[in-house]
């Protein structure tokens, strides 16, 4: 290891620098080199921003086999705020040079582009294609509801956002999501544990931004007044081949979602669009309704009682004849 910025005791660090098999080297936020030391007898120096490594004039040992394979890993998270409108500058890239006695070209630089994912729900009448409103959904990562994906609201309602806790953020743009949305958070809340809830709007919609590809579960926890609750998970998978459209939010001025009049519009692209519907009427057994499945069950007796006292009725009837 050789990482002169976590140095904690700059003796000990000013003691061993030399024997550090990597040096990692900050240049900005996102922007670091990684120097690693070929030969034996290395000496590393550091004056502010500039770095040296030298080796011995004479007899130069290599510290590897010839030749030597060398792996770089590292871990990185992309914001939930990202851009989902495409890549939008958000990459990694990476290119790599060497001190030889020889003149070689290094290779090709490789990029990775990346990019988050938004998720929408659209929720309306079966019958009458009716915006629907008030609509409770939680979201899993796994079918049995074990893993929940917690999210955080905007100041746009209905819009959510990944929420980012334990999320370590870089870049220039250093506030992450959790930050920027403490307030909403904090009401949102109300003192109790973190939620992965999401509401539909008058407009029947919400959408959860700063999503990774990969598979969700919604579950719906409330339908709306006095519409039938969908008795089965719905499973969605999200990633850059799945057909996407476009979310509009029509909000007025303290961001409450409107169908007319409004004073700002929120567009957002490439959302993956679940529709969804929900019936009125009595539930059937089918759909798991319990109270339901009750009041069938007492009907069921009582009609059978009256059938019997029917029979009955008419048999005496006959005798009397």
């Amino acid at each position: 290891t050789g990482d002169w910025t976590a140095a904690k005791n700059p003796a000990v660090w000013a003691a061993t620098a030399n024997e550090a098999s990597w040096y990692l080297i900050h240049n900005g936020y996102d922007d670091f080199d990684i120097i690693i030391p070929w030969l034996n007898n290395h000496t590393f120096t550091e004056n502010g921003e500039e770095f040296t490594l030298a080796y011995p004039a004479a007899n130069p040992t290599s510290r590897y086999a010839s030749s030597a394979k060398v792996v770089i890993k590292y871990n990185a998270s992309v914001e939930p705020s990202a851009n989902i409108d495409g890549v939008s500058n958000l990459y990694n890239t990476a290119d790599l040079s060497w001190t030889d006695d020889a003149v070689v070209t290094p290779p090709s630089t490789p990029t990775t582009d990346l990019t988050v994912h938004a998720l929408g729900i659209t929720k309306t009448d079966a019958s009458t294609n009716a915006d629907l409103a008030g609509a409770i959904f939680e979201i899993f990562r796994d079918k049995d509801g074990t893993v929940p994906v917690y999210v955080i609201p905007t100041d746009v309602g209905g819009v959510y956002i990944l929420d980012d806790l334990n999320t370590i953020v870089s870049g220039d743009n250093r506030e992450t999501s959790r930050e920027k949305y403490a307030a909403y958070l904090s009401a949102y809340l109300n003192g109790a544990v973190q939620k992965n809830e999401v509401t539909t709007q008058v407009n029947g919609k919400l959408v959860v931004l700063g999503l990774e590809a990969g598979t969700y579960y919604l579950r719906e926890k409330e339908a709306p007044s006095g519409y039938n609750k969908l008795a089965a998970p719905i499973e969605v998978t999200i990633g850059s081949d799945t057909p996407t459209v476009e979310f509009t939010f029509n909000t007025d001025d303290d961001g409450k979602v409107v169908i007319e009049h409004a004073t700002e519009t929120h567009v957002y692209k490439k959302v993956v669009n679940v529709p969804v519907t929900n019936s009125k009427g009595a539930e059937l057994p089918s759909t798991g309704g319990e109270g339901t499945v009750k009041m069938i069950a007492i009907g069921t007796v009582i009609a059978m009682a009256f059938a019997v006292l029917l029979i009955t009725h008419k048999k005496m009837s006959i005798y009397q004849d």
